[in-house]
């Protein structure tokens, strides 16, 4: 009996594809520690308007534990997105005995697609590694750097370029130079990274940790722009990965004004990819979180407000339950060819499964 309802399952998964098409491009959004009240936000930072992601016509819940938690972490979190497979707190893309996962990212590769990871943090921590490293701790980030520099990665962008540099490195090694040598084209800046005429491409936008949203400058949103432009070029398609990163570093402190610039700098990016996929078909965009950080309330209350009123007054409705992460279920949208699979509530390792099963 379990055998024929799997098979049913499938049945029905392959005639919702092929009345849909199947994409060709995946572009996965993830607003690190974003629960549904970090959402709901955007309702009233943005004067009554709701967020583009819950504009998607489909919508779903996904189910965050790990292998070892009821609360996962980052690594586990972002593990569970990149590879289908549920894996131990700290753990990057590995199964519970170290053995490597292999990752949405390293089968696009392998099926001919460009490849790109767009993020507000490191770019070599927990989610963004997930994507392209494998290591049994996410504190092994000079490792972790240089499975990026000897990577098949085509654009990447991120923070940190001390773990890049000989200087910073115990292992002295140049990993900046190595990637020059391997034909990428390395960036400092939004200036040099608009300017960048083909892949592959890696932009290291600060020397250690970046900076907020207000402070940083616009980041974010030409990355990701400027990754569609590149990636699109390859003709079998690409996968891209983009994270708001730093809307947990703002829930971990219960900094709600950090929160609100990063929700809506991100949120901007959804709505680059969003438009990006209206008028390319043949592409799948889902936004997802890997958990909810800080147990954000908004009090409901602030309903009874006009929406400008609640524009000026929403700090005085939030409340938050505690500094880490919690076990809320987080939303799932999607966009595009294959969407209407993402809906109901789902296990966080659903939903790279379901990307694998019709992606052609």
């Amino acid at each position: 009996m379990k055998r024929f309802f799997s098979t049913f399952i499938l049945l029905i998964i392959t005639v919702l594809v092929f009345a849909q098409g199947q994409p060709k491009n995946v572009i996965l959004l993830i607003g690190d520690g974003m629960g549904p009240e970090q959402v709901r936000s955007l309702k009233y930072l943005n004067g009554g308007v709701p967020g583009v992601m819950t504009q998607f016509p489909y919508h779903g819940w996904s189910m965050t534990y790990s292998l070892s938690d009821t609360i996962t972490d980052s690594a586990a979190g972002g593990s569970a997105l990149s590879t289908g497979k549920k894996t131990i707190n700290g753990y990057v893309a590995c199964n519970e005995d170290g053995t490597p996962n292999q990752t949405l990212l390293e089968w696009a590769h392998q099926h001919g697609k460009a490849t790109g990871i767009v993020v507000t943090s490191h770019i070599t921590d927990a989610t963004p590694a997930d994507f392209y490293a494998h290591v049994t701790s996410r504190k092994m980030m000079d490792e972790i750097a240089r499975q990026l520099a000897f990577s098949d990665v085509d654009f990447a962008v991120g923070g940190y370029l001390n773990y890049f540099l000989p200087d910073k490195r115990d292992d002295k090694l140049a990993l900046v130079d190595t990637m020059k040598k391997r034909g990428y084209t390395v960036c400092y800046n939004t200036t040099e990274l608009t300017a960048a005429a083909q892949l592959p491409v890696v932009a290291l936008m600060s020397e250690k940790k970046p900076d907020r949203a207000s402070d940083r400058g616009e980041w974010l949103a030409p990355a990701v722009t400027k990754a569609l432009q590149l990636l699109e070029n390859d003709e079998d398609g690409f996968f891209l990965m983009v994270e708001g990163s730093q809307i947990d570093w703002a829930c971990h402190v219960n900094n709600f004004g950090h929160m609100s610039e990063e929700i809506l700098d991100f949120d901007n990016a959804v709505l680059i990819a969003y438009q990006y996929a209206q008028t390319h078909p043949n592409t799948l965009v889902i936004v997802t979180a890997d958990h909810e950080t800080g147990g954000l309330k908004i009090n409901d209350k602030i309903d009874r407000l006009s929406p400008k009123t609640a524009q000026k007054k929403l700090k005085k409705y939030v409340t938050w339950k505690k500094l880490y992460h919690t076990n809320t279920d987080v939303p799932v949208y999607a966009f595009g060819p294959g969407a209407e699979l993402f809906q109901g509530r789902m296990e966080n390792t659903d939903i790279p499964q379901k990307i694998w099963s019709i992606w052609k």
